[in-house]
């Protein structure tokens, strides 16, 4: 069947198809989307110095426990 432009109108399958594809590209983009949130996350906590509530030391990346002044020197 050809419309009045010479046009074949799309068939329904090719149409479940594209709209299959418009649904999987939008859900990628979300996920992509808290990727990128959860890796923002991630960085920031990676600066975050591990700090003794009670006695104020901070733990190096050798799991040592230091004095703040010593470990700003």
């Amino acid at each position: 069947m050809v419309a009045r432009d010479g046009v074949e109108p799309l068939k329904p399958a090719l149409m479940a198809d594209i709209t299959e594809r418009t649904r999987l590209e939008a859900e990628r983009e979300s996920l992509i989307t808290d990727l990128r949130e959860a890796l923002d996350k991630v960085k920031l906590l990676q600066g975050i110095l591990p700090t003794c509530v009670y006695c104020k030391r901070i733990r190096d990346e050798h799991d040592e426990w230091h004095q703040f002044e010593w470990y700003i020197r």
